[in-house]
């Protein structure tokens, strides 16, 4: 298997991506307190990607 390495970014948009399928499911059930829950993890991991930009940036490193 390959050495493939993705940046701390890459894995917390996943993660985000992965909520956000997971908040559609959660909603379709009508779990209230489960979407809920989903929402706080995809505005933390928004907020993570931001503050991890924000790292970037402050090293003088290019964020697409």
């Amino acid at each position: 298997m390959g050495d493939v390495r993705f940046n701390k970014i890459d894995i917390l948009q996943y993660i985000e991506d992965m909520l956000c399928d997971m908040r559609v499911m959660a909603k379709s059930t009508d779990s209230q307190v489960l979407v809920y829950l989903l929402e706080m993890a995809v505005l933390e991991s928004r907020d993570q990607i931001k503050a991890q930009e924000q790292h970037l940036q402050s090293m003088g490193r290019m964020v697409n």
